[in-house]
């Protein structure tokens, strides 16, 4: 009797996510934890040097592209070129 509604409901947060200031800060600091805990092991640090050797330019494959970030790459830098970060994030999405 309630599905629809219920689906509809949760269809709207990809639909038309929030995407609240103080929640994406909170999502840039937890992909930051992640990325410190992950950024030594040795499964992680073998991905990158493939990513490496598969293409010295950004065009050569698709596989030589950053396949993961941290805060310095989501939001410092970004930052620093006078790009807000939760602004190309909300165009992106």
């Amino acid at each position: 009797e309630h599905l629809a509604a219920a689906l509809d409901m949760f269809a709207q947060f990809f639909i038309h996510p929030l995407m609240l200031e103080s929640s994406v800060e909170r999502e840039l600091q937890a992909i930051e934890s992640e990325f410190q805990l992950a950024k030594n092991s040795d499964s992680n640090r073998g991905e990158q040097l493939m990513n490496y050797t598969c293409g010295r330019t950004f065009h050569e494959h698709p596989f030589s592209k950053f396949g993961w970030g941290n805060y310095k790459s989501l939001k410092e830098i970004p930052e620093r070129s006078n790009l807000e970060p939760l602004i190309l994030l909300r165009e992106f999405y």
